[in-house]
């Protein structure tokens, strides 16, 4: 190396034009290396060119010494000299556009990513891939380089970015197989909704969109279908680009969109390896990617939408611009995120349809490792969990005969934060999620997509509703459900069986015949009124045991955390809620059920309690067993009635128990003939280990269930808006799901405990309860005091919402931080108080009732932070949302319009990535938009959206949102018609004033930019590690501005 040295020296000048220093020892700071980085990138080019004039052959071999030397700079974590190499190198190599040319700038922009220098990295990483678009490294290090430079919001230059390395990819692949696989008709293209305005209701808002993008990607054989004429069934992969404003997007959706990317090239090279094998059998085999004898084929799209984040807008302008979007998918695969890794559940799925069951099966069948449930579909119909993703418009506007939605659920915490990123992704989170997804398409392709059914038999046939679960350590599992027609079966046979045990119990046979002595007739008849009673009051009181539990589970953590004053107080802690939960469920579950007993005990005939105790007890415990059998078969009826696939749950516990220790011991004893007519004494009752063992299956098949859905709830509530009424709601819905699951338990435990008259079971599972329950609240109070009353993590952090907001003339700016959920900000005001430099700079408004109009919401415990130093008749805070060039909203003056009370205004939203308009309902009948592109537009309304009339208490405010950014257009029409005076007065109880104030603000708007001024990031960079921004379509970006319109003037 002292030869190369010596030569490499000699050049020392020329790499210094560069921007490098070889082997130097300064070490340069942010701004020197920026302008290098910058000059070098002027003249890399030329220089090159200059050293390598009159070179011989051996500066190929220097270059790949100097990159040996990079390499080993590189190994010592020497970074910035294994970059002054790797450029030397690439300097003397004469091997552009050769494979050693692609590993030079891929090594030297994993040396950029080592320092941060994420720009530089990405341009490498371009580099390499335009050499070598099949080689996986520089990939990987493109997606670390996009996730690091930040968000990628619908409509902002990164975002742009996003998609040309996607389209670049899809590109490179289609080609690929083209030529590899001889497939033709591959195809990439790049849609929008051109000159177009659509303003879509969805159930919680309306979108206005326009221009929105999508990059697709078809993989099909057009010979045969075109030439051949077979007939084509169309799968769609679909991801979105965007995120959330706060959020890197590692999880959603940067995690989906590599998984579709990387499932499509290895699908691409298993349908080449199959064209390879079809050309060697001597064409005797059906076409690549067909079935000859069904005469149809597949075809796989992969598409990339983006507007996810800003109302589903992207798939909704999708579905209605492309044909193929609306009608051609047989299946629609969505891949989403709500949090960070673990298995890439199904949780939604359309099973309805003939194709939808065969997709299920299908996927059960061929995906290694299937995981989700119909549990989870429920829940989300249910509207429990208020969220939705792309699948929602899918299943509304398409004709998909097939649809899932799979998502990452675990450490939700991390959901729409700078915290959601790759490497908070639990290792084979992606190897899990490609595999399933690979293996599903190569069996869609090789069968040539799935049967359809025509139209016809799709209208004549009633499918019942179909139960899809995981069984952990087997796989998933997929059924018809009960048709709705035996919803009564299942209470019915319960019923019957514990009216029955109870006649031979109290009666005697059930078809005995009757004594005619007039005593024992009447002693017959007091039994059987006795057991018409016994029946009601005994399932009645399983009914209250199990309400009792529920709702103490709910009530000990929303009481806890009253106290405390500290909502979603148990997010970081689930064993805790559990414990805490749980002991409070089982406690009086077994209180409840002690009541029961004695209930029981006083209805049993006198000859049942004179016999023995053992007996009484008997007949006591197998009444309260059936009991609750009872509630088990009324859970799976009304289940099954109303055709939910969840109906499993219920049938699961009816079933297996029962018919493990109760049908096979109580039947035959029912049954038995020729007997004494006398009460006959009652069969033993089942050990606890033999019930442990009947419910092992159950508990083990639910319990994954009611954990995941426990953590899913947990992260909606710490980001979902609630009023300080019902802040603790989510509380209490955690410990309500624990309560549910305790008392599914308890339901074949607690019986056996306290059906005997002295027996310690039941008191000593009492006191464990209360210990526990004591355990847990100490615990909280260790854990709060430890932390000073702070209960987040930085694994489960607190949502916050951070934001500038100035008004449109920059007379009143504000920094803003808000509670983005169920949550309060004091703990982090006094964090940040406690910072000198911050102390030093700003001042903060946190009464305890403090609120802040964002327009489309007006949120309670916000904290307003205002600058400290301040000039006369200057706004610090102004001048720094004035500083980012961002354009405020700007309404023109109206126009009026042929109709009564109809007028036409003008609103410019600049170059937002979002914007948000509130109309008041009280001053405002109905509302159009249309986005304006030149002075020519046909200014004629495409749709009116007729605003609900106001209601004393209710909503004072109709809200649409709209997509902006780089491709939307800037200008929109608005025309709204005014309430008649009449209304008016009666809305405003004929107070003249209050109705000038509200409909001179008739019209907010409010536009939202991604820019950060040097408040918010001061502020940001403050935030304690346990709280972080969080980001969601209802709420502000990084700065917005805020105008007002005077509807009535």
């Amino acid at each position: 190396y002292e030869t190369i040295t010596t030569k490499f020296e000699r050049e020392r000048a020329a790499l210094a034009t560069m921007g490098t220093a070889a082997f130097g020892s300064g070490t340069r700071g942010d701004e020197t290396r920026e302008r290098d980085a910058r000059r070098r990138d002027e003249v890399e080019v030329e220089v090159a060119l200059e050293i390598r004039q009159g070179e011989d052959s051996a500066s190929i071999t220097i270059g790949g010494d100097l990159k040996a030397i990079g390499d080993a700079r590189y190994e010592a974590g020497e970074y910035e000299k294994a970059i002054e190499c790797y450029t030397a190198a690439a300097a003397y190599a004469k091997v552009d556009g050769t494979a050693e040319y692609a590993e030079l700038y891929h090594a030297r922009g994993m040396a950029y990513a080592k320092l941060d220098r994420w720009r530089e990295a990405c341009d490498d990483a371009d580099r390499a891939i335009g050499v070598r678009a099949l080689w996986f490294p520089p990939w990987i290090l493109k997606g670390r380089a996009l996730e690091a430079l930040g968000a990628r919001p619908c409509g902002t230059p990164a975002e742009a970015r996003g998609f040309a390395t996607l389209e670049r990819a899809t590109t490179t692949m289609a080609e690929a197989l083209a030529r590899d696989a001889g497939v033709h008709g591959v195809a990439s293209w790049t849609t929008a909704e051109t000159r177009a305005t659509s303003t879509w209701t969805s159930e919680a808002y309306e979108t206005t969109y326009a221009n929105v993008t999508a990059t697709t990607t078809k993989a099909m054989n057009r010979d045969a279908i075109e030439r051949l004429g077979y007939d084509e069934r169309v799968v769609v992969v679909s991801a979105h680009v965007d995120t959330a404003h706060a959020s890197a997007g590692g999880s959603d959706a940067g995690a989906c969109a590599a998984i579709a990317l990387e499932t499509m090239r290895a699908l691409s090279a298993r349908i080449a390896a199959a064209a390879n094998e079809k050309a060697k059998s001597g064409g005797t085999a059906s076409p690549v990617m067909c079935d000859a004898k069904a005469r149809r084929c597949a075809s796989v799209v992969l598409t990339f939408s983006t507007a996810e984040e800003d109302g589903l807008a992207g798939a909704r302008g999708l579905t209605a611009s492309r044909e193929w979007a609306r009608r051609a998918p047989q299946a629609i695969l969505n891949l989403e995120s709500m949090g960070a890794g673990g298995p890439h559940r199904m949780f939604q799925a359309r099973a309805d349809t003939a194709v939808g069951r065969q997709a299920l099966r299908a996927w059960a069948r061929v995906a290694p490792l299937a995981s989700g449930g119909v549990f989870g579909d429920d829940v989300f119909k249910s509207g429990l969990i208020n969220s939705g993703t792309d699948y929602s418009v899918f299943r509304k506007f398409s004709d998909a005969e097939a649809l899932f939605d799979f998502a990452f659920v675990e450490r939700t915490m991390v959901y729409h934060t700078p915290r959601d990123r790759v490497k908070y992704i639990r290792p084979g989170s992606f190897k899990h999620s490609g595999e399933n997804l690979l293996e599903f398409l190569s069996d869609y392709v090789t069968r040539g997509g799935f049967e359809s059914e025509g139209d016809d038999a799709r209208a004549t046939k009633s499918s019942p509703p179909v139960s899809w679960y995981t069984i952990p350590g087997y796989g998933m599992v997929v059924h018809d459900a009960p048709r709705r027609e035996t919803h009564a079966v299942f209470f019915a046979a319960p019923l019957v069986l514990f009216a029955a045990f109870l006649h031979k119990a109290y009666v005697g046979e059930i078809f005995a015949s009757s004594s005619a002595c007039s005593e024992a007739a009447r002693v017959r008849m007091e039994n059987t009124f006795r057991l018409m009673v016994s029946v009601p009051f005994v399932i009645a009181g399983c009914a209250a045991s199990w309400m009792g539990a529920i709702a103490s589970a709910a009530l000990a953590p929303a009481t806890v955390a009253f106290a405390f004053g500290e909502p979603s107080l148990y997010v970081a802690r689930p064993l805790a809620l559990g414990a805490l939960a749980g002991s409070a469920a089982c406690l009086a579950f077994i209180c409840v059920q002690r009541f029961t007993r004695m209930l029981a005990f006083a209805m049993l005939p006198l000859p049942v309690k004179m016999k023995s105790n053992a007996d009484d007890e008997r007949v006591v415990e197998w009444s309260l067993l059936l009991g609750n059998v009872a509630i088990w078969g009324a859970a799976a009826s009304r289940a099954t009635r109303a055709e939910i696939g969840s109906s499993y749950i219920p049938l699961l516990w009816l079933i297996l128990p029962s018919s493990i220790i109760i049908a096979p011991v109580l039947v035959p004893w029912i049954l038995a003939h020729g007997r004494s007519s006398e009460t006959e004494a009652a069969p033993p009752t089942p050990t606890p280990m033999n019930v442990a063992f009947a419910i092992a299956a159950p508990v083990w098949i639910t319990f994954p269930n009611a954990a995941l859905v426990l953590r899913v709830l947990q992260g909606i509530g710490a980001r979902s808006p609630l009023s300080d009424d019902i802040v603790y709601l989510y509380d209490a819905i955690g410990g309500a799901v624990v309560g549910i699951f305790v008392a599914m338990t308890c339901s074949f435990l607690v019986p056996g405990a306290v059906a005997k008259e002295d027996s310690a079971s039941w008191r000593r599972g009492a006191r464990i309860s209360i210990i526990t329950l004591a355990s847990a609240c100490a615990y909280t109070v260790v854990f709060m005091r430890a932390n000073a009353g702070v209960h987040w993590t930085a694994l489960s952090p607190q949502p916050l919402v951070l934001t500038h907001i100035s008004d449109a003339s920059f007379s009143r700016s504000r920094v803003v931080l808000a509670r983005a959920g169920a949550s309060r900000t004091r703990r982090v005001v006094e964090h940040l108080e406690s910072n000198p430099a911050i102390a030093r700079a700003f001042t903060f408004d946190c009464t305890a009732n403090a609120t802040y109009d964002f327009v489309n919401t007006v949120v309670r415990g916000a904290c307003v932070i205002d600058a400290k130093q301040k000039t006369p008749g200057v706004d610090a805070l102004a001048m720094e949302a004035r500083a980012t060039g961002a354009s405020p909203p700007k309404f023109t003056t109206p126009r009026q319009r042929h109709a009564p009370n109809v007028r036409s205004v003008t609103m410019d939203v600049g170059e937002s990535t979002r914007w948000v308009l509130a109309v008041d309902t009280r001053c405002v009948a109905r509302v159009a938009i249309k986005a304006l592109y030149d002075e020519n537009d046909d200014e004629s309304p495409e749709q009116w959206v007729r605003v609900e009339p106001y209601a004393p208490g209710g909503k004072k405010r109709h809200v649409l949102n709209g997509v902006g950014g780089l491709s939307a257009p800037s200008t929109y029409a608005i025309w709204y018609e005014t309430r008649d005076a009449e209304t008016r007065a009666r809305y405003f109880s004929s107070d003249d004033e209050a109705q000038a104030r509200a409909c001179a603000k008739g019209l907010r708007a409010r536009t939202d930019y991604v820019a950060r001024t040097p408040s918010v990031v001061a502020v940001d960079a403050a935030l304690p590690t346990w709280a972080v921004p969080f980001g969601k379509h209802r709420s502000p970006q990084w700065l917005g501005f805020v105008e007002t319109h005077d509807v009535l003037n």
